[in-house]
């Protein structure tokens, strides 16, 4: 992705937050500082957000608790998944809604009894989000129709009688097939999004041999 390209999907997500409740961030659970895209955190700023530890049965069960642990006690809720099997699926749209439950009591206060919790879900590449969305959609991809603002790019999936999720046609996030850095970690993605070579804490964390980074 080119860097107009980038700035473009960048400014476009910012309008889209303004439709959201709530980010669901998928990082990928054996890496999760390599696997978050700092843009992510400074466009989202204000918004509600659910960390999504994807992959967790990859990962080393007490690593996965020691992220548990780290992302509590920062105040960020944060859930397990295998979105490849669905394991902690339940446990993200409970979390969804333990986070909005005053929010949709605000609503509903207010008379708005029919309106969801919006949300988003973002992520650089090859952390699951394709995987997840159709696990979390139970891969029926039930569109709500149009609403006002909302191009036709977009598309509102429902979850349940609650939740619904934006998902944007043909956009993906962020520059995803050049180079990340976060701090000193760093992930070198192929033309395909597939990680080459991930660096955390100054240490190679996994290489791969494949094509020429274009």
């Amino acid at each position: 992705m080119s860097e107009p390209d980038a700035a473009e999907t960048k400014r476009q997500i910012k309008e889209d937050l303004k439709l959201i409740d709530l980010v669901v961030e998928l990082l990928d659970a054996r890496i999760p500082i390599s696997s978050r895209n700092p843009d992510i955190e400074e466009i989202t700023k204000g918004k509600k957000k659910i960390i999504v530890l994807n992959k967790s049965d990859l990962a080393e069960e007490k690593e996965n608790q020691r992220w548990l642990t780290y992302y509590s006690s920062k105040g960020i809720p944060a859930v397990l998944t295998d979105s490849q099997n669905g394991k902690g699926i339940g446990q993200v749209i409970n979390k969804i809604e333990e986070v909005m439950k005053d929010k949709k009591e605000e609503m509903d206060t207010k008379g708005r009894t029919g309106r969801k919790i919006r949300v988003m879900i973002l992520g650089i590449p090859n952390v699951g989000k394709s995987s997840f969305i159709n696990r979390i959609s139970k891969k029926t991809l039930a569109g709500v129709g149009n609403k006002p603002g909302v191009t036709k790019q977009k598309q509102w999936i429902r979850i349940n009688e609650k939740i619904e999720l934006m998902t944007i046609a043909n956009k993906t996030f962020l520059g995803e097939k050049r180079l990340y850095f976060i701090a000193d970690d760093a992930i070198w993605f192929d033309w395909k999004g597939s990680p080459l070579i991930v660096i955390e804490n100054n240490i190679i964390k996994s290489i791969k041999i494949s094509c020429a980074v274009s």
